[in-house]
Protein backbone atom coordinates (compact mmCIF):
# COMPACT_ATOMS: atom_id res chain seq x y z
CA UNK A 1 0.00 0.00 0.00
CA UNK A 2 3.24 2.37 0.44
CA UNK A 3 3.36 2.73 -3.78
CA UNK A 4 -0.05 4.40 -3.57
CA UNK A 5 0.94 7.58 -2.57
CA UNK A 6 3.61 7.86 -5.67
CA UNK A 7 0.93 6.83 -7.94
CA UNK A 8 0.44 8.73 -11.21
CA UNK A 9 -3.74 10.77 -10.90
CA UNK A 10 -4.78 8.20 -13.71
CA UNK A 11 -3.80 5.53 -10.91
CA UNK A 12 -5.53 7.20 -8.16
CA UNK A 13 -8.25 8.10 -9.88
CA UNK A 14 -8.64 3.85 -10.98
CA UNK A 15 -8.04 2.62 -6.98
CA UNK A 16 -10.69 5.56 -6.54
CA UNK A 17 -13.43 4.46 -9.07
CA UNK A 18 -13.11 0.34 -7.90
CA UNK A 19 -13.42 1.38 -4.18
CA UNK A 20 -17.11 3.59 -5.23
CA UNK A 21 -18.34 0.50 -7.45
CA UNK A 22 -17.31 -2.00 -4.25
CA UNK A 23 -19.25 0.30 -2.23
CA UNK A 24 -21.76 0.54 -4.65
CA UNK A 25 -22.06 -3.18 -5.38
CA UNK A 26 -21.67 -4.65 -1.62
CA UNK A 27 -24.44 -2.10 -0.25
CA UNK A 28 -26.78 -3.62 -2.58
CA UNK A 29 -26.03 -6.88 -3.10
CA UNK A 30 -23.34 -7.95 0.02
CA UNK A 31 -19.96 -8.68 0.95
CA UNK A 32 -20.35 -12.69 -0.08
CA UNK A 33 -22.34 -12.32 -3.09
CA UNK A 34 -20.09 -9.36 -4.81
CA UNK A 35 -17.15 -11.11 -6.69
CA UNK A 36 -14.00 -9.18 -7.51
CA UNK A 37 -14.81 -9.94 -11.20
CA UNK A 38 -18.12 -8.18 -10.12
CA UNK A 39 -16.11 -4.88 -9.12
CA UNK A 40 -13.89 -4.71 -11.72
CA UNK A 41 -16.36 -5.54 -14.54
CA UNK A 42 -18.59 -2.86 -12.98
CA UNK A 43 -15.41 -0.15 -13.78
CA UNK A 44 -14.50 -1.51 -16.77
CA UNK A 45 -10.78 -2.39 -15.97
CA UNK A 46 -8.50 -5.83 -15.70
CA UNK A 47 -8.03 -7.92 -12.60
CA UNK A 48 -4.46 -7.05 -12.23
CA UNK A 49 -5.36 -3.46 -11.53
CA UNK A 50 -7.67 -4.75 -8.45
CA UNK A 51 -4.44 -6.70 -7.24
CA UNK A 52 -2.36 -3.65 -7.92
CA UNK A 53 -4.23 -1.80 -5.67
CA UNK A 54 -5.37 -4.60 -3.60
CA UNK A 55 -3.83 -7.82 -1.80
CA UNK A 56 -7.15 -9.62 -1.43
CA UNK A 57 -10.77 -8.74 -0.92
CA UNK A 58 -10.60 -8.37 2.65
CA UNK A 59 -8.11 -5.44 2.60
CA UNK A 60 -10.32 -4.60 -0.56
CA UNK A 61 -13.17 -4.05 2.23
CA UNK A 62 -11.31 -2.48 4.75
CA UNK A 63 -10.84 0.60 2.44
CA UNK A 64 -14.12 0.57 1.14
CA UNK A 65 -14.86 1.17 5.19
CA UNK A 66 -12.58 3.79 5.26
CA UNK A 67 -13.72 6.00 2.19
CA UNK A 68 -17.14 5.80 2.96
CA UNK A 69 -16.39 7.51 6.58
CA UNK A 70 -14.08 9.78 4.91
CA UNK A 71 -17.39 10.59 2.59
CA UNK A 72 -19.52 10.37 5.54
CA UNK A 73 -18.04 12.41 8.34
CA UNK A 74 -17.18 14.74 6.03
CA UNK A 75 -20.69 15.74 4.57
CA UNK A 76 -21.70 15.39 8.47
CA UNK A 77 -19.46 17.94 9.48
CA UNK A 78 -20.70 20.30 6.93
CA UNK A 79 -24.27 19.99 8.51
CA UNK A 80 -23.15 20.19 11.82
CA UNK A 81 -21.18 23.42 10.94
CA UNK A 82 -24.04 24.96 8.67
CA UNK A 83 -25.80 24.28 11.71
CA UNK A 84 -27.49 27.65 13.76
CA UNK A 85 -27.71 25.38 17.37
CA UNK A 86 -25.78 22.13 18.13
CA UNK A 87 -30.13 20.89 18.57
CA UNK A 88 -30.55 21.94 14.89
CA UNK A 89 -27.38 19.96 13.59
CA UNK A 90 -28.90 17.05 15.70
CA UNK A 91 -32.25 17.22 13.73
CA UNK A 92 -30.74 17.94 9.96
CA UNK A 93 -27.89 15.23 11.22
CA UNK A 94 -31.18 12.95 10.71
CA UNK A 95 -32.80 14.29 7.90
CA UNK A 96 -29.42 13.30 6.37
CA UNK A 97 -30.20 9.92 6.72
CA UNK A 98 -33.23 10.50 5.42
CA UNK A 99 -32.07 11.94 1.73
CA UNK A 100 -29.21 8.87 1.63
CA UNK A 101 -32.33 6.18 1.65
CA UNK A 102 -34.19 9.03 -0.55
CA UNK A 103 -31.35 8.82 -2.76
CA UNK A 104 -30.81 5.23 -3.03
CA UNK A 105 -34.58 5.06 -4.09
CA UNK A 106 -34.12 6.95 -7.06
CA UNK A 107 -30.64 5.61 -7.90
CA UNK A 108 -31.41 1.33 -7.21
CA UNK A 109 -35.07 1.54 -6.96
CA UNK A 110 -35.07 0.64 -3.48
CA UNK A 111 -33.97 1.61 0.39
CA UNK A 112 -30.86 -0.17 1.57
CA UNK A 113 -30.20 1.11 5.15
CA UNK A 114 -26.72 2.15 6.22
CA UNK A 115 -23.53 0.70 4.19
CA UNK A 116 -21.79 -1.20 7.27
CA UNK A 117 -25.57 -2.64 8.42
CA UNK A 118 -25.94 -3.87 5.14
CA UNK A 119 -22.55 -6.20 4.93
CA UNK A 120 -21.42 -5.74 8.89
CA UNK A 121 -23.31 -9.65 9.83
CA UNK A 122 -20.94 -11.12 7.08
CA UNK A 123 -17.62 -9.54 7.91
CA UNK A 124 -18.01 -8.91 11.97
CA UNK A 125 -16.24 -11.96 12.40
CA UNK A 126 -12.64 -10.58 10.80
CA UNK A 127 -10.76 -8.48 13.52
CA UNK A 128 -9.84 -5.67 11.49
CA UNK A 129 -13.22 -5.78 10.03
CA UNK A 130 -14.48 -5.53 13.71
CA UNK A 131 -12.29 -3.34 14.97
CA UNK A 132 -12.33 -0.32 12.19
CA UNK A 133 -16.15 -0.66 12.92
CA UNK A 134 -16.38 -0.29 16.13
CA UNK A 135 -13.61 2.67 15.51
CA UNK A 136 -16.10 4.45 12.97
CA UNK A 137 -19.34 3.82 15.17
CA UNK A 138 -17.69 5.60 18.16
CA UNK A 139 -17.22 8.50 16.00
CA UNK A 140 -19.93 9.03 14.75
CA UNK A 141 -21.49 8.42 18.28
CA UNK A 142 -19.15 11.61 19.04
CA UNK A 143 -20.25 13.95 17.28
CA UNK A 144 -23.98 13.12 17.95
CA UNK A 145 -22.42 13.32 22.06
CA UNK A 146 -20.79 16.58 21.35
CA UNK A 147 -24.45 18.39 20.00
CA UNK A 148 -26.33 16.79 22.47
CA UNK A 149 -23.99 17.94 25.27
CA UNK A 150 -24.08 21.35 23.86
CA UNK A 151 -27.91 21.73 23.59
CA UNK A 152 -28.19 20.21 27.06
CA UNK A 153 -26.03 21.04 29.52
CA UNK A 154 -27.66 20.23 32.46
CA UNK A 155 -28.42 16.54 31.84
CA UNK A 156 -26.30 13.57 31.40
CA UNK A 157 -25.98 12.46 28.03
CA UNK A 158 -25.34 8.94 27.86
CA UNK A 159 -28.71 8.06 27.68
CA UNK A 160 -29.75 10.38 25.30
CA UNK A 161 -26.99 9.22 23.11
CA UNK A 162 -28.16 5.43 23.01
CA UNK A 163 -31.72 6.49 22.63
CA UNK A 164 -30.76 8.61 19.55
CA UNK A 165 -28.64 5.49 17.81
CA UNK A 166 -30.89 3.37 18.48
CA UNK A 167 -33.62 5.67 16.45
CA UNK A 168 -31.00 6.10 13.71
CA UNK A 169 -30.27 1.97 13.39
CA UNK A 170 -33.85 1.41 13.75
CA UNK A 171 -34.86 3.43 11.16
CA UNK A 172 -32.21 2.50 8.68
CA UNK A 173 -32.63 -1.39 9.12
CA UNK A 174 -36.51 -1.06 9.27
CA UNK A 175 -36.00 0.97 6.01
CA UNK A 176 -33.70 -1.57 3.99
CA UNK A 177 -36.29 -4.84 5.52
CA UNK A 178 -39.39 -3.34 4.51
CA UNK A 179 -37.65 -1.25 1.45
CA UNK A 180 -40.02 2.06 3.47
CA UNK A 181 -38.64 5.17 3.16
CA UNK A 182 -41.41 6.27 5.99
CA UNK A 183 -38.47 5.18 9.08
CA UNK A 184 -35.90 7.34 7.93
CA UNK A 185 -38.44 10.57 6.82
CA UNK A 186 -39.72 10.30 10.38
CA UNK A 187 -36.52 9.99 11.86
CA UNK A 188 -36.14 13.93 13.06
CA UNK A 189 -39.44 13.76 14.59
CA UNK A 190 -38.43 11.04 16.54
CA UNK A 191 -35.59 11.91 17.57
CA UNK A 192 -37.26 15.30 18.34
CA UNK A 193 -39.62 13.70 20.36
CA UNK A 194 -36.60 11.50 21.87
CA UNK A 195 -34.53 14.31 23.37
CA UNK A 196 -36.89 17.19 23.92
CA UNK A 197 -40.39 15.15 24.15
CA UNK A 198 -39.82 13.87 27.14
CA UNK A 199 -38.86 17.15 29.40
CA UNK A 200 -41.13 18.50 31.66
CA UNK A 201 -43.18 21.48 30.59
CA UNK A 202 -41.30 24.19 32.37
CA UNK A 203 -38.42 22.93 30.59
CA UNK A 204 -39.65 23.39 27.61
CA UNK A 205 -41.21 26.25 28.19
CA UNK A 206 -38.26 27.39 28.47
CA UNK A 207 -36.51 26.69 25.35
CA UNK A 208 -39.46 27.58 23.67
CA UNK A 209 -40.87 24.44 22.49
CA UNK A 210 -43.97 23.41 21.09
CA UNK A 211 -45.73 21.56 23.91
CA UNK A 212 -48.17 19.83 21.42
CA UNK A 213 -47.45 15.82 20.76
CA UNK A 214 -45.90 15.12 17.03
CA UNK A 215 -47.80 12.60 14.63
CA UNK A 216 -45.76 10.12 13.00
CA UNK A 217 -46.25 9.28 9.20
CA UNK A 218 -47.98 6.29 8.69
CA UNK A 219 -48.50 6.04 4.81
CA UNK A 220 -46.29 3.70 3.00
CA UNK A 221 -43.56 5.59 0.67
CA UNK A 222 -44.38 5.62 -2.70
Amino acid sequence: MAAVAAQKPGRRNTRAAIINAGIELMWQYGYSDVSVDNIIDSVGVQKGSFYYFFQSKQEFLLACFQEYWVQMKSELDEVYQSAKSPGEGIIEHMKWFGRLQQSQVEKYGRALGGFHQSIAAEVYHIPEIAALTRAQGTEHSQMLLEAIMAEFPDDPPAMKLQLVNYCINGALYQGRVHNNLNPTRELPDLVRTVLWGLEDGGARKKRGLEDKPRKLRSKPAE
